[in-house]
């Protein structure tokens, strides 16, 4: 998949073979199981959602809006139609 997986889909697809398998869908209790950190029972958001990218933000940088550099554009961005700044 690259990027950040979906733990749901991670604990059920044991075999990283990208599917569900019948046998998989079979022990999906026991699987999801294993994601319930606090052990109450049930899956909180926090405990099902992909983890989040460094310092706790989104993906790939501040607020997760990429790599960085002007408004979190990532290096080298020149605006686009605006010219540079993208102002």
């Amino acid at each position: 998949m690259g990027g950040r997986e979906n733990p749901l889909v991670e604990a059920l697809d044991s075999d990283r073979d990208g599917t569900i398998s019948e046998e998989e869908i079979k022990s999906a209790a026991l699987a999801l199981a294993a994601l319930d950190k606090d052990k109450n029972g049930s899956l909180s958001q926090d405990e099902f959602r992909p983890p989040r990218g460094p310092e706790g933000r989104g993906p790939g940088g501040p607020e997760g809006r990429g790599q960085g550099g002007p408004e979190g554009r990532g290096p080298g961005f020149e605006g686009g139609p605006r010219g540079p700044g993208g102002r």
